[in-house]
């Protein structure tokens, strides 16, 4: 029996959706359809889409801003079928992402990862050279949402991602909700996974020392929160610490760059300590 695997990608109308799509194009086995949250200027996406429409089974939906909002909205667009693969409006899929994202479901996965490597180097921190069952402590280092596969079933099971966390949120918490969600998976008893056969590529135009900086920031907030959510205080602080150790440690070998990056990400992790105390009906777990 086939196993559909359909797509679900949340965009802002950036013109890289066509390098996307036609990566979806050339895959081994094709995707079963594509749903496409649009949070572009009117008209936009659907100008980028239409050269593929006879190729792939495309449906554009509206949405609000935020990438965890479309990714919802988007899943929710989908018809009937087994798999939903996350990937996001400026990445590219290896040719055979979509064939090993449906042997991982009919192996019985819940939840996997892959690789995202772009042209300054791969995303995350996983050195894992072969398939590796993930939990709470090394899911941070796999946790890539431009490379996340659900089976269908256990996705609506979680009730999707938490539009309070993610690049757009109306919140202060501007990632974290792929690692958030997979807590939750976790939590539950269900199987995650990171295997790095599975790769997509990433465009990542270059950036300076001060965006990277505000970037780190930024997205530390939102590490801060799911740490406030799932886990105890004294974690909370073990992993605001240890940043400012590394800090203070690259200053004295005159790293003064580092420093900078490794201080933010303390100062944005702190930053969501108060937020242990924001009362939110929904996903937390944290220790008592």
């Amino acid at each position: 029996m086939t196993t559909r695997v359909s797509m679900a990608i949340s965009t802002l109308g950036r013109p890289s959706l066509s390098a996307l799509l036609q990566s979806l194009v050339s895959q081994d086995t094709k995707p079963y359809e594509v749903a496409i949250a649009d949070q572009g200027p009117e008209g936009y996406v659907q100008s980028l889409v239409e050269p593929f429409t006879s190729e792939l089974h495309i449906v554009v939906v509206p949405s609000p801003r935020g990438v965890s909002v479309g990714r919802n909205i988007a899943a929710r667009a989908l018809s009937d079928c087994d798999v939903i693969y996350f990937t996001d409006d400026d990445c590219m899929l290896a040719p055979d992402a979509v064939a090993l994202a449906a042997a991982e479901v009919r192996n019985g996965t819940d939840i996997c990862t892959g690789r995202v490597v772009s042209s300054l180097g791969e995303r995350g921190q996983s050195t894992a050279s072969a398939r590796q069952q993930l939990d709470r402590r090394t899911v941070w280092s796999a946790s890539l949402e431009p490379n996340m596969i659900f089976a269908a079933a256990t996705f609506r099971r979680l009730g999707g991602f938490d539009e309070r966390l993610g690049i757009g949120a109306p919140t202060p918490w501007q990632s974290g909700e792929g690692t958030e969600i997979m807590i939750r998976a976790i939590d539950a008893g269900m199987s995650v996974v990171h295997t790095p056969e599975l790769v997509v590529y990433e465009a990542s135009p270059a950036i300076t020392l001060s965006e990277l900086s505000l970037k780190t920031r930024r997205y530390a907030r939102g590490t801060g929160r799911v740490y406030a959510m799932h886990y105890s205080v004294w974690t909370h602080l073990w992993v605001v610490g240890r940043p400012a150790a590394g800090a203070l440690l690259r200053i004295l070998q005159g790293r003064a760059g580092e420093s900078r990056l490794l201080l933010n990400a303390c100062i944005g992790r702190l930053s969501s300590l108060p937020s242990r105390f924001v009362v939110h009906r929904g996903h937390e777990s944290r220790p008592k």
